[in-house]
């Protein structure tokens, strides 16, 4: 978490380091199309800088939004908003927008993710021209430990996973599912394109999948 979330929740106490607590959430998985490219064709020392690199700026942009990192793995950085750790920390903090609904968190990963995309064609964030999103929301079950942080399990975090995959196929940077897109209104659902379905092997259930933005990606940002 960013030091300003950490310190309100360290001061507060809760949620305890050993509870293991469900919350509606929005997953949010942020690929680097960039990073394979520079493992294949680098040293391993650029490799890691690269890593490096793209792990602080990510964390930095999202920490900040009040966003917990629950994972991170070559190219792809996972961060959960509407976490128990991040409403606790809210509720001690000045001017923080508390989450109301169960679909709060979906709302504003696609504002934030909107958020940096603009800043990425003013050139704020050269880095994030790289970059590759997929938001998933639904209730999500959260634990701590020492070696991990804050890990984040169940349906949403597998599906924003595998969202991720589909989006450098796709030609899109921003892909959501069926139940963001359902939540969202105004010039953000104008934006909708629906792309596809994922149907699971074993239960028949399917899953539909939207592009946020009719922009197919430039040469230079595919991964």
């Amino acid at each position: 978490m960013a030091p300003a979330y950490l310190r309100h929740l360290i001061r507060a106490g809760l949620p305890h380091p050993a509870e293991t607590l469900t919350a509606p959430a929005a997953m949010v998985a942020i690929r680097d199309g960039n990073l394979n490219g520079i493992e294949n064709r680098s040293s391993p020392q650029e490799a890691a800088t690269a890593s490096t690199a793209f792990r602080e700026e990510v964390f930095r942009v999202f920490s900040r939004a009040g966003a917990v990192m629950t994972g991170f793995e070559g190219d792809l950085a996972m961060f959960a908003l509407g976490s128990p750790q991040e409403r606790q920390a809210m509720k001690k903090m000045k001017n923080a927008r508390p989450y109301e609904t169960d679909t709060d968190p979906a709302v504003r990963a696609v504002e934030l993710v909107l958020e940096i995309v603009n800043t990425i064609k003013d050139g704020a964030i050269p880095q994030a021209k790289f970059w590759h999103f997929a938001i998933d929301a639904g209730v999500c079950c959260f634990s701590w430990s020492p070696a991990a942080g804050v890990s984040a399990s169940g349906r949403t975090v597998v599906s924003a996973r595998l969202f991720s995959n589909l989006c450098n196929r796709y030609k899109t940077r921003i892909l959501v599912s069926g139940r963001v897109a359902a939540t969202l209104e105004g010039p953000p659902a104008d934006g909708l394109k629906r792309l596809g379905v994922l149907v699971d092997d074993e239960s028949g259930e399917r899953e539909e999948f939207y592009a946020l933005e009719d922009i197919a990606l430039e040469e230079g940002m595919q991964g």
